[in-house]
């Protein structure tokens, strides 16, 4: 499942940078695959009543460490004034060939509290 959510905590499994559509597009720039990888987390959150500002944890599996002065200046960007604590991972050989992937924890208040 996408998210699993245990009291007040929402446990995001790992998300692809998948196209709009859902398809794969391995091939896709990297800024674009970071671009699509936050907007399928924003929308996993948002499905279970969390936002960005909710995430306590982002762990960020990237292809290669290189790739990162090229990832963290467009993640402060996506982010914000968000900031969760993170951990960032060289994780070669990712599903289908993409460049990251990325997984989270999200705080939401229970229903009715």
């Amino acid at each position: 499942s996408p998210a699993t959510r245990f009291g007040d905590l929402i446990f995001v499994s790992g998300q692809l940078p998948l196209s709009e559509e859902g398809g794969h597009d391995p091939a896709a720039p990297f800024e674009r695959q970071v671009d699509r990888v936050f907007k399928r987390l924003f929308a996993v959150l948002e499905a279970n009543g969390a936002n960005k500002d909710s995430l306590l944890k982002v762990n960020v599996y990237l292809d290669t460490i290189a790739l990162w002065e090229e990832f963290n200046p467009q993640y402060a960007g996506i982010m914000g004034e968000a900031r969760p604590a993170r951990t960032v991972v060289a994780a070669p050989g990712l599903h289908f060939g993409y460049l990251l992937e990325v997984d989270a924890i999200a705080h939401v208040a229970k229903a009715g509290a």
